[in-house]
């Protein structure tokens, strides 16, 4: 194995959906993984009290039996969160069930979150805790509050692998990193002494039962990046470190994460999304054999002994990898861990088996045909995929959505998502200015919509090796990754063409004004005609939901709206009148 850690990151709700769990862990038990990973921000606080701080008595430090410890809470509980009540106790049978299956499968399970997480009742019960209404991350209390709960948690779950954490997002319930308050400890208090002083707090228990801590550099600026690269400086060295493959986000045009292999003595796990959340969600197919192999080579050479694969995300509940094409993933990652060189025909036919897509009695020669034809389909996905949803390798979308206006689109593609923070040669990847680059931007959606063409005209020629079920599933999928290749198409040409037209008439030539006036009048066209498509899709089919999510016609018809009202504001209606 490459890796000798390979985890499926569950990040939905279906970390509480038992069936769904237990799909997850058969793949990672067949397929040669390691282990599952739990990643809910409050999924520890979802199984404990815990108690000492809720109506338990104060002398006994910890509980290890669920029933004890909600005899000791249920009156509190009851005044302060009613609808929580007995959640914890249920929370907690079901899990140790997942740590039974796990166990019986040699399988491990981690838990990740973000902290500093606590239940809601502790505001009202502990109100030292917010300071003009603020939560206060440098209150010591709660460092007390989470060396206790891991120490609860591991009396109570003792099969835990390991916690996988985040100190330094936005997205607890308190952060350094997104700190509102002001009092005089938070002034005085450095940044990555509380990021130090958090995580070896939660260190002590967790080394303590024998159990593995890895820190994420997940963060959502330099400045944090910063604080948590000092904090882990000076923590143990048994301490893992978990970067995304990519800086920031998932995003696949951008290069490797620089932190890889930068960490010496200390263990390192990369983080691999399979799922697609800045590459079509599966709707938009994007098959990433290449992509896999690049990334998992660069790991393994840069001294990455683990791997965390995402399958699905917190902001799109019911939805996961394992429901679209882009399972074949999942398959690629297993089979690149096992042989970073293995051909990608193996992960297909194994996909095509796991969905039972092959017709009956099948011959090898057949088989081989139909891997083919398939690999015809699929297997250049991801150049369609980064020729669509990204403007010259920059992020040009919202999760796989598409943008809502020509601010929005901005904002995503030069902010909150900005390529040439990481790579300088991109800053003016996406200036229409110059009209060459406009029209370099213009012939990438031309290309996509080529190249998904090719696609649907492989999927019509796929012959007998297939059932009546998998033809059907191939055709449906690339026939909707064609609308969002066309919508797409639609959306760029209009806002790139708009923003050419939003420039002062000085830094407009009348002979390209003359080019492109006509292709945005058919961009705009295009739009109302894409809207109108889209919303047909929604009333006459019956296709998995998240189609009809990603393929919005309500959100293709805002953009035309929003193109409207800036154009109307310029010159745009005077050109090319005698």
């Amino acid at each position: 194995m490459l890796f000798e850690t390979s985890l499926i990151e569950i990040h939905s709700n279906y970390a509480w959906d038992f069936e769904k769990v237990m799909r997850a862990m058969e793949f990672a038990h067949k397929n040669g993984m390691t282990g599952l990973a739990f990643h809910r921000n409050d999924f520890v606080d979802q199984l404990l009290y815990p108690t000492k701080y809720i109506g338990g008595p104060k002398e006994k430090e910890l509980y290890s039996n669920l029933t004890e410890a909600y005899d000791q809470v249920y009156r509190t509980m009851y005044k302060y969160d009613p609808t929580r009540r007995d959640n914890p106790y249920k929370k907690g049978l079901y899990f140790r069930r997942v740590l039974h299956e796990a166990k019986k499968r040699n399988l491990e399970i981690y838990i990740e979150n973000k902290e500093i997480n606590y239940l809601d009742c502790m505001d009202e019960l502990y109100p030292f805790l917010r300071k003009n209404g603020a939560v206060c991350p440098s209150e010591p209390f709660l460092l007390e509050y989470v060396n206790f709960k891991y120490r609860e948690l591991f009396a109570t779950f003792p099969d835990i692998a390991g916690i996988i954490t985040s100190t330094a997002t936005g997205e607890s319930k308190t952060s350094f990193a997104s700190n509102r308050c002001n009092c005089e400890l938070c002034q005085k208090k450095k940044a990555s002494d509380w990021h130090k002083d958090v995580i070896m707090a939660m260190y002590e228990p967790i080394h303590a039962a024998g159990k593995k801590l890895i820190i994420r550099d997940f963060v959502f600026d330099s400045t944090a990046h910063k604080d948590i690269s000092e904090a882990m400086d000076q923590l143990p060295k048994d301490i893992i470190f978990s970067l995304k493959n990519t800086p920031h986000d998932y995003y696949p045009t951008f290069p490797h994460n620089p932190r890889i292999g930068k960490m010496p003595g200390r263990q390192q796990w990369i983080e691999y999304d399979t799922m697609g959340q800045y590459y079509g969600q599966g709707i938009g197919v994007s098959i990433m054999a290449e992509d896999i192999r690049y990334r998992f080579r660069f790991a393994k050479e840069n001294g990455v002994s683990g791997l965390l694969v995402r399958t699905d995300w917190e902001g799109i509940d019911g939805h996961a990898v394992f429901e679209t094409p882009n399972l074949l993933n999942l398959f690629l990652v297993a089979q690149t861990n096992r042989d970073l060189n293995a051909p990608a025909e193996e992960a297909y036919d194994r996909w095509l088996c796991y969905r039972k897509f092959y017709a009956d009695n099948i011959s090898i020669p057949e088989r081989r045909q139909a891997i083919q034809q398939v690999m015809n389909v699929y297997g250049n996905t991801f150049e369609i995929l980064r020729r669509t949803a990204y403007v010259h390798d920059c992020v040009f979308t919202d999760s796989s959505e598409f943008p809502a206006s020509i601010e929005h689109g901005m904002w995503l593609a030069e902010e909150k998502n900005s390529l040439k923070d990481w790579l300088p040669s991109k800053a003016t990847a996406l200036d229409v200015e110059n009209v060459e680059n406009l029209k370099s931007i213009l012939r990438e959606k031309d290309q996509a919509l080529e190249l998904i063409r090719q696609a649907v005209k492989s999927a019509d020629d796929l012959g007998d090796g297939l059932n009546s079920e998998g033809k059907r599933f191939v055709r449906y999928t690339i026939s909707c990754d064609q609308l969002y290749v066309e919508a797409y198409r639609y959306i760029t040409y209009g806002i790139f063409l708009t923003r050419y037209f939003m420039l002062p008439k000085e830094k407009r030539k009348r002979e390209d004004e003359l080019w492109a006036k006509p292709l945005l009048e058919n961009a705009l066209n295009g739009l109302t005609e894409m809207s109108r498509k889209l919303n047909e899709l929604f009333e006459t089919t019956e296709y998995y939901y998240m189609v009809y999510v990603v393929l919005d016609g309500e959100r293709v018809a805002t953009v035309r709206e929003n193109l409207c009202k800036h154009l109307a504001q310029t010159d745009y209606d005077e050109i090319g009148r005698v």
